[in-house]
């Protein structure tokens, strides 16, 4: 997994100076010929029910994937940016794939209603929208965390139950602890629990004990981004120890689990 990382860094890293944006290392599963890995048969539109279904070994390696192509673009052509210290995407991901998008809010509504208000199609493929103020920097976008997450698993085929991971009492009764964390796994926290907030997140890498997260809301976290702020989609590296002292867990609810 180690070598992988760094060959995705090195062509993402060369990708990000081609395009004259701010360089930045991070990684992307998608071959310029449109196939994620060997993992899955050719994709069409973006539309997931044209791909081929993974197998159970399969299903963590498709949520990364899936992860870094919501921060890297399909394929990463749109560049990166740091901000804030993160790396962070340039890319319309919500409205990549408008189905599964409209399938995944049609369940988030109500109190549950983890995405954003702003339509996602009026900032185009490379650009998803604006903060500080809101049309000065262009970054990624992915809706509250656990929308996100929602999204990337629905999106990736690996698990489209959504109903069943899309209630934060349901998921913190099934977990697993954070030493146990390892690439394609989502976890998360709850207020209260070592930490001020409720987050969740999907992690990508796991050595040791350092963690790679990729995660949305993490970054200028805002419930309410009409304000033309937050949501932002982005790569965290931090340790297992970190997580532990602020209350995150694994959750073992995913199918593939």
């Amino acid at each position: 997994m180690t070598g992988k990382i760094a060959r995705y860094l090195i062509i993402f890293v060369v990708s990000l100076a081609i395009s004259s944006f701010i360089i930045m290392p991070a990684v992307y599963a998608v071959s310029p010929s449109g196939k994620v890995s060997s993992t899955w048969g050719e994709v069409k539109g973006g539309d997931n029910s044209s791909k081929t279904a993974p197998s159970a070994v399969s299903c963590r390696q498709v949520v990364v994937d899936e992860a870094w192509k919501a921060m890297t673009g399909y394929p990463p052509q749109c560049g990166g940016i740091f901000y804030k210290g993160y790396l962070c995407g340039k890319w319309n991901y919500l409205a990549s794939d408008k189905s599964a998008l409209n399938y995944v809010k049609s369940i988030f509504v109500g109190d549950l209603a983890g995405w954003s208000p702003k339509d996602p199609d009026q900032y185009g493929y490379c650009v998803s929208f604006g903060i500080n103020p809101p049309g000065t920097v262009k970054i990624g976008r992915g809706g509250q965390c656990f929308f996100f997450v929602n999204l990337v698993l629905y999106r990736s085929g690996a698990d489209k139950n959504v109903q069943a991971h899309c209630n934060w009492n349901t998921i913190s009764l099934k977990t697993a602890p954070i030493d146990l964390a390892k690439a394609g796994d989502v976890i998360f926290t709850r207020a209260g629990s070592g930490a001020n907030y409720n987050h969740i997140a999907i992690v990508v890498y796991r050595s040791g004990n350092s963690i790679g997260l990729i995660e949305s809301n993490y970054v200028e976290p805002n419930p309410n981004a009409v304000k033309g702020y937050g949501e932002i989609i982005s790569y965290r590296s931090t340790t297992i120890s970190a997580l532990k002292n602020t209350g995150y867990k694994v959750y073992t609810g995913v199918t593939y689990y």
